[in-house]
């Protein structure tokens, strides 16, 4: 056996035609050697991924018999992966889709700052009013006063929860700002110098920094240009009894790009069939250092 990989683009994104979804679909499905496809990677958006599946699933002419017959299995990404929008208009061809999402992890610092922001004390946040009023559906006044029923009426604290996505910005930003320090630092701290240094040398700089993190690990850059620490949740789109959920199935620790885990998991994982590890039972699947393998099972 060998593995083929074949890839298509969405073009115009969420603006995509019928069309565009239609040949996608028909050239997974039906043609040479494609049509023997069995698990589809989506680096896709919210959008574009229920516009994706929709098609399928309110197709006329066979594309969802073919795609539930030929039992593919979707990986999604952290854009769409655990999201209810990107799937609920579409759950029988999407149903089983795993995803690894980054691992929630609380950072009481941050919850504070946000769940403490105030259009009248936060006045010079210039998108916190519009994210306010978006958000309670509501209008403040204008000027903005701190009586307003609109602002004490509401807050940023109830049912809040941190995105996982959070610490990955945090790091991102700092991971810049220590590189353009180390190269300021560099020239010298002249600053003519440093607007003349090249994308190229910020890049190389940006690949070897390194810092203490706000969970006390050390951030840096593998050989790939990956963090070398990255934690993921593994999460799997299940269906009961019509309602759909994201149960965490396993997880994932790289360490210089070395997976961790490999173990099975007690959490039953829906919608997909594949070789099943000599270690693992019905309904669970287990990781190494290149697949993921698991049993089937029936979630319905």
């Amino acid at each position: 056996d060998r593995c083929q990989a074949e890839s298509w683009e969405i073009k115009d994104g969420a603006n995509a035609t019928d069309e565009v979804y239609d040949r996608i679909w028909r050239e997974l499905l039906l043609s040479e050697p494609i049509n023997r496809t069995t698990v589809v990677v989506m680096f896709t958006q919210e959008k574009e991924t229920s516009l994706f599946f929709k098609h399928a699933e309110n197709d006329t002419n066979g594309i969802m018999e073919q795609a539930l017959k030929r039992n593919i299995t979707f990986i999604g990404v952290d854009a769409w992966g655990d999201i209810i929008t990107a799937v609920r208009d579409a759950k029988q061809v999407s149903r089983g889709s795993i995803s690894p999402i980054p691992l929630a992890t609380p950072y009481a610092p941050f919850e504070t700052h946000w769940t403490g922001l105030n259009p009248a004390k936060n006045a010079d946040n210039p998108w916190l009013r519009t994210l306010w009023e978006d958000r309670f559906g509501c209008t403040i006044s204008d000027p903005v006063r701190d009586t307003d029923p609109c602002i004490t009426d509401n807050s940023l604290a109830y049912n809040f929860t941190m995105s996982s996505k959070v610490p990955y910005v945090y790091h991102s930003v700092f991971a810049f700002a220590h590189a353009l320090d180390s190269i300021y630092r560099q020239n010298g701290k002249n600053k003519t110098r440093l607007l003349a240094e090249s994308r190229t040398t910020l890049l190389q700089v940006l690949k070897n920094v390194s810092f203490s993190t706000i969970y006390d690990t050390r951030f840096f850059f593998d050989a790939n240009g990956d963090p070398g620490i990255s934690t993921y949740d593994i999460k799997n789109m299940q269906v009961k009894r019509d309602v759909i959920s994201f149960p965490v199935v396993g997880s994932y620790e790289a360490v210089i790009g070395v997976m961790r885990n490999n173990k099975c998991t007690s959490q039953a994982m829906a919608g997909a069939s594949n070789e099943s590890a000599a270690t693992c039972q019905l309904g669970q699947f287990s990781l190494n250092e290149t697949m993921v393998v698991w049993n089937d099972v029936d979630a319905s």
